[in-house]
């Protein structure tokens, strides 16, 4: 019987080590922009019903750009408290345009203090227009050196014509090159003459 036992567990042990090298793989793949390739390894095993795989393979959708296939398997983890799978299938609805679900996904998780769900519920006011909620949120965020907080802030001072503020956020972002804050300083500089 021990003899069995122990066979048992070295096939587990084995299994588990052989489907963490698999998602390490994927996410290799993933880093390197090759989402086809982590998708292939990884399919099988969230398919089998791993709650990682389906998480890491719901991301390789939506960074590709299949909204729905991410939205298919981030939703039931989401819906299952899984914080990660909350910020991706809000980031998800961000980007393919549905703000309002995006909102309802990431407001939680930037309330808890997570700075990436800030950014992107910070985007989604963007997207609606709403600098002034943009503002309010990621002030602070930007005040300790988040540079994507910066960038979004010096855009919605651009859109709220307070130019120099822009400017102020803007110029040293666009100094270490970012070409969306050299875009929008000109803009802050051009208008401000005016």
């Amino acid at each position: 019987m021990k003899k069995i036992i122990s066979m048992l567990v070295i096939f587990f042990v084995s299994t588990l080590i052989g489907m963490a090298d698999t998602l390490d793989e994927a996410l290799s793949f993933y880093n390197k922009g090759d989402y086809g390739s982590a998708i292939k390894l990884i399919k099988p095993l969230a398919e089998q019903g791993n709650a990682e795989a389906q998480l890491r393979l719901g991301i390789c959708f939506v960074a590709k750009g299949d909204y729905g296939s991410g939205i298919k398997l981030l939703k039931p983890l989401a819906e299952q408290g899984n914080t990660d799978a909350q910020f991706w299938l809000g980031r998800c609805f961000a980007d393919k345009g549905d703000l309002a679900s995006g909102i309802k996904w990431l407001k939680p998780l930037a309330e808890q203090g997570n700075s990436e769900a800030q950014v992107w519920l910070g985007a989604c006011f963007f997207g609606k227009r709403d600098f002034t909620s943009v503002i309010k949120l990621l002030r602070p965020l930007a005040a300790q050196g988040n540079t994507d907080a910066q960038l979004l802030l010096g855009m919605c001072f651009f859109g709220e014509r307070d130019y120099d503020s822009g400017i102020k956020l803007l110029k040293p972002l666009a100094e270490q090159g970012n070409a969306v804050a050299q875009f929008f300083l000109k803009q802050c500089l051009f208008n401000s003459l005016l």
